[in-house]
């Protein structure tokens, strides 16, 4: 076998070599989106916050008992002063401690329907109407039925349930990220000691890193473009808008990481272009 003949076969096993390694990357890049965004209950929290969820929640809610107060005569501007932010966002905490498994007590809005019969029944005795029986049954009903709304909005659905898959979730992408991680580190120095001319082996990290960064992009991209979490069917505008900016956090952060790689892709070029250089003047 003459010299060019094995020449190629290292090419040829370096550019396989390239595209496993820039697979793996991608994998380990994955993963790394998934541990800051899905597992850390602080991106749900700030996605909170970026979406206004908090007054969200409070305009559906107050909308809610608008409805409540015109079936059962009270006034509406009277629900306007039952709810708070502050409560509001210490409830949904709450759940999301529950979620992310930082807490097992369910959360409960027995307070909040005790303080809202308590003015419920300040507010009929102030417009002189007797508290007899079946008033106070009907202010308790009232009371009950939109505390049981608000918990609607404030509580995560199945937060205790799906908080049992993410400790399993982590495990599995903790050990997915170290196995990525040494198989690319691995590749990497394969790559390295198989070329004697270490531009190439610098080209076969080129086309590693164009690789992963166009997967890094063109997905994001297209998602982004596309409008996709704009057409979700959610009715509650709270939960829409918190969607939307959930989704598209995890699109930017990939495209964040996929800047990085550009960066890294400059570099290695001007590496590249000095080991040809060296290796023509040698």
């Amino acid at each position: 076998m003459n010299g060019s003949t094995k020449s190629k076969i290292k090419k040829i096993i370096s550019l396989i070599l390239a595209l496993f390694l820039s697979l793996t990357m991608a994998l380990s890049v994955l993963v790394l989106v998934i541990q800051n965004t899905v597992l850390n209950p602080d991106y749900l929290r700030n996605q909170l916050s970026t979406s206004h969820y908090y007054d969200n929640v409070i305009t559906e809610v107050e909308e809610k008992f608008s409805s409540y107060a015109s079936a059962s005569g009270f006034d509406d501007s009277f629900f306007k002063t039952v709810l708070n932010i502050n409560d509001v966002q210490l409830k949904v905490n709450e759940s999301l401690s529950v979620l992310y498994g930082e807490s097992d007590v369910s959360i409960g809005v027995s307070d909040f329907q005790n303080t809202l019969y308590s003015k419920l029944v300040q507010n009929v005795k102030d417009r002189k109407i007797a508290l007899n029986t079946n008033t106070d049954k009907a202010v308790r009903l009232l009371a009950q039925t939109c505390a049981e709304t608000y918990l609607q909005y404030v509580s995560i659905p199945y937060a205790k349930e799906i908080s049992m898959y993410f400790p399993k979730l982590k495990h599995i992408l903790f050990y997915l990220q170290i196995i990525s991680l040494s198989l690319a580190v691995a590749l990497v120095l394969l790559i390295f000691f198989i070329n004697h001319w270490k531009h190439r082996a610098v080209r076969a990290y080129i086309y590693a890193m164009a690789g992963t960064t166009l997967m890094l992009t063109v997905l994001p991209v297209v998602f982004l473009i596309s409008g996709f979490s704009n057409r979700i069917a959610l009715i509650s505008k709270s939960l829409y808008e918190l969607a939307v900016c959930y989704l598209n956090g995890i699109a930017f952060l990939s495209l964040e990481v996929a800047l990085i790689f550009v960066v890294a892709l400059v570099l290695l070029s001007l590496l590249y272009r000095y080991f040809l250089k060296k290796a023509k003047n040698g």
